[in-house]
């Protein structure tokens, strides 16, 4: 699934592991980082340098961590970040590959 999504030139899927459900998020189109909030565009950055926690984000930034979630999930959504590990193993975001 996710070699036809790139060869379609889509963005990569976003996926979420809620323990419970298991979701998939596929994007018709690539997003536009211009459409961006100030908060994601702050996260985005962030994100440039090496995968992070929540933890670690809001140390760097002091921004609470139920609105560094908030960001998180609109770029993933968007196609922006991923999120890494999970269920036993610590959980990371990471800007998704080929959009920095």
């Amino acid at each position: 699934m996710t070699e036809a999504i790139a060869e379609a030139g889509l963005p990569p899927a976003c996926y979420t592991d809620s323990g419970i459900r298991f979701t998939v998020v596929i994007h018709r189109h690539a997003p536009q980082p211009a459409t961006m909030s100030s908060l994601e565009r702050l996260v985005f950055t962030a994100l440039e340098r090496a995968p992070r926690t929540v933890a670690q984000l809001e140390e760097e930034t002091g921004i609470p961590a139920y609105t560094l979630r908030r960001a998180l999930r609109s770029l993933r959504e968007q196609g922006l970040a991923e999120q890494l590990g999970g269920r036993g193993r610590p959980t990371t975001y990471r800007q998704s590959p080929g959009r920095n």
